[in-house]
């Protein structure tokens, strides 16, 4: 199959229109570094779109099989959440399909996190510490958030991404999966567990910004805890996220050295 080419200089355009108008549906990634990151590991976008002016910087890259649109700087701009317009995009309909939660012995449930940075930051962390599986509950950011996928980078690309309605319907499903349940809280709050007395399979929950993890789950769940001074009152998502899967990561060796 031959690429598909086509050269657009107005953001009249009928598919331009039609792709910003589902902006909202689609992963979309800018970026020399990043997209040329993603592609490399093979990953084809649905439409390559490349400003028209770097066009002789790009024309090393195979194009066989994609569909490409060579833009002027207005189209790109139009397209683009950039204050400056990249360079190049990479538009995907969908990520690769993975396998769910089951697979891993370790999975992180963001609740309800709404700040699309606290979400990317855990995810990218998620992907560098070796934390395969992410699960979603309540309403938890889209995946096509724009600054979500600036701050996620590629990782979206290697989680097993799970959604659920809300964090009991995702408990009582892992349960069912023979998981064990841990809460968090940058307080202690019922029953709390180190690191090192985590029973695997386990799951881990990260609760909303603002009220955190329902306090009616502490009676049910042990909590792990984030040693810290009483300097400030809490962590954000992000940086909690992070934090743990690091200790974790650490504590089960899921990097191999």
């Amino acid at each position: 199959m031959s690429s598909k080419i086509e050269h657009i200089t107005s953001d009249k355009n009928t598919k331009v229109k039609s792709l910003i108008s589902r902006k909202d549906e689609l992963f979309i990634f800018e970026g020399e570094k990043l997209v040329l990151d993603i592609m490399g590991k093979n990953f084809i976008p649905d439409v390559f779109i490349v400003n028209n002016d770097y066009r002789e910087k790009f024309n090393s890259i195979p194009l066989e099989e994609m569909n490409v649109w060579y833009v002027s700087e207005k189209v790109i701009r139009k397209i683009s959440s950039f204050k400056s317009p990249p360079a190049i995009i990479a538009v995907y309909e969908k990520l690769p399909e993975n396998p769910g939660f089951s697979d891993s012995d370790i999975v992180f449930a963001m609740d309800n996190i709404q700040d699309p940075g606290n979400l990317g930051s855990s995810f990218r962390c998620a992907a560098a510490f070796g934390i395969r599986s992410i699960a979603l509950t309540g309403e938890s950011v889209k995946l096509t958030n724009a600054k979500f996928l600036r701050t996620a980078q590629n990782s979206v690309f290697y989680l097993s991404i799970e959604r659920f309605d809300t964090l009991e319907n995702f408990i009582d499903e892992a349960k069912k999966r023979k998981y064990n349940v841990y809460l968090t809280s940058s307080h202690k709050q019922g029953r709390s567990v180190s690191i090192e007395n985590i029973k695997l399979p386990a799951v881990i929950v990260l609760g909303n910004e603002g009220k955190g993890v329902k306090k009616n789950l502490f009676y049910k769940y042990p909590s792990i805890k984030i040693k810290q001074t009483n300097l400030v009152e809490s962590l954000n998502a992000g940086i909690s996220g992070c934090i743990l899967m690091n200790l974790i990561s650490d504590h089960f060796e899921l990097i191999n050295s």
